[in-house]
């Protein structure tokens, strides 16, 4: 049997954010890598690399560099690897 937990939806953006575990008393690196508007300037490594190979080449032909928050990651790299994949 399937139970519904009846609760009600937080307002406010403090106690969303609470519920989901990206802060506690102050803010984690999920809700930065998030939600951050510049990232980066706190976890310099949080970036994806996108790059194209060609045969047994060691360097790539083509490499991306995506700085932004990680929806924003993920979109643009998914529409630059579609760019890339020959048709």
């Amino acid at each position: 049997m399937r139970r519904l937990r009846l609760t009600a939806i937080p307002h406010d953006e403090l106690t969303v954010l609470k519920n989901l575990g990206l802060i506690d008393n102050k803010v984690n690196v999920a809700a930065i890598l998030i939600f951050g508007r510049n990232p980066q300037s706190i976890v310099p490594w949080a970036t994806i690399k996108v790059g194209k190979f060609i045969g047994d080449e060691h360097a790539p032909k083509m490499e991306k560099k995506i700085d932004e928050n990680l929806m924003e990651q993920i979109e643009k790299s998914y529409i630059e690897v579609l760019s890339l994949i020959k048709r």
